[in-house]
């Protein structure tokens, strides 16, 4: 079955070239998206339909995947986007209620904003694309890192940063969660600080809800997973605050960088249009 997919989609590439087989696509997601039943999001369904295709190419990839960040990344991160400039301690970007023209973005209530400010400090790493040297160093590296257990190309969507203070609340991201992206879209969590007791660590469960731990790491531990299918969460340390940095990607049929400024409750892409726009445009490069 798998082959005889695998054979179809290789003779339409043939026939079609392969920017005209993205096109045809695009054009049946499309026209099934006019025969779904109107009480089902359309956006959701698109998305859908198209992790579908990806799954039928290329498979589903692994759930959870822990790596290592070089020596040289690490010290580069800290230098430009770890100083205590670089963070706000005012709170205006937690209370920013901007929107985003092509990240779906969170709009989080007076109540929980205020909550995010008691327990984190978000940095500016957000405001940068992949025109930043260290920002496409990082996003270099982890494509290299990840991308056999990603298991098809992919495009990244959104980078930010922040400090999650010691002895934080058990809330939101310090609780067990899963994400409910859109289908197709996946996290990264880089650490910068070190993974233990003092600064906190990274906990998931498996499908068996057996609970797994990142602990006693140092500095640079990085953990590519389904972030809407693995139920997780993050262990706030108790003298220390942590530096994390999260990544979302998404699964594609070509490869892409981020060439946006992303945004700090930026979520997943907004609709599908944003990947046929983006390889129209040539900026997205096939593998």
């Amino acid at each position: 079955m798998i082959i005889r997919i695998i054979r179809k989609i290789v003779n339409s590439i043939k026939r079609n070239g392969f920017k005209r087989f993205i096109v045809i696509q695009f054009s049946k997601i499309s026209n099934w998206l006019k025969l779904i039943n109107k009480k089902e999001d359309p956006v959701e369904v698109s998305f859908k339909l198209h992790s579908e295709l990806i799954d039928k190419i290329y498979g589903k990839g692994l759930d959870v995947v822990a790596g290592q960040l070089s020596d040289e990344l690490l010290k580069n991160l800290k230098t430009e986007f770890c100083n205590d400039s670089c963070f706000d301690y005012k709170g205006e970007i937690i209370n920013s209620q901007s929107i985003h023209h092509i990240l779906k973005v969170d709009d989080h209530s007076k109540d929980m904003r205020d909550t995010l400010i008691e327990n984190i400090l978000p940095g500016n790493l957000h405001i940068y694309n992949s025109k930043n040297p260290t920002l496409k160093q990082l996003h270099d590296e982890l494509r290299q890192m990840f991308r056999k257990h990603i298991g098809s190309p992919f495009v990244f969507v959104n980078t930010r940063i922040w400090k999650s203070k010691p002895n934080s609340k058990k809330f939101g991201p310090n609780d067990w969660h899963s994400d409910g992206f859109v289908p197709g879209h996946r996290k990264i969590m880089i650490y910068i600080t070190p993974l233990n007791d003092d600064y906190g660590s990274f906990e998931w469960k498996d499908s068996n809800d057996n609970i797994h731990r990142l602990n006693n790491e140092k500095p640079g531990k990085v953990v590519f997973f389904r972030n809407s299918d693995v139920v997780h969460q993050g262990v706030p340390g108790k003298t220390h605050e942590r530096i994390s940095i999260e990544v979302t990607l998404m699964r594609s049929l070509v490869n892409g960088d981020q060439n946006w400024q992303g945004h700090f409750y930026g979520r997943h892409f907004k609709n599908l249009r944003q990947i046929e726009a983006l390889y129209n445009n040539n900026k997205l490069t096939k593998i």
